[in-house]
């Protein structure tokens, strides 16, 4: 699933299972989606949580690997500031 640009926001809704597993869970931001675009802010919506993260945040504290063939941002859960859930 991709996710869609919102003027300078990548948005994304994802299963809180399809996570990457690695690093005590990231998620996964296809550079593949932003290329060419302005990106400040990430939101990734799953049934639970909203997960944001600045863009320059989650540059610096992610690290890039190709996963399934694209090109991908990780960003450790850890990194992100989090609303809803219990």
């Amino acid at each position: 699933m991709h996710g869609i640009i919102t003027g300078t926001t990548y948005i994304k809704k994802e299963k809180y299972s399809d996570r990457l597993r690695m690093n005590g869970g990231c998620w996964t931001i296809s550079l593949k989606d932003i290329a060419g675009k302005m990106i400040d802010k990430v939101i990734y919506i799953t049934a639970e949580k909203t997960y944001s993260i600045d863009f320059k945040t989650a540059v610096k504290k992610g690290f890039f690997k190709p996963f399934q063939g694209e090109p991908k941002l990780c960003v450790p859960l850890k990194e992100w500031t989090t609303e809803g859930g219990l």
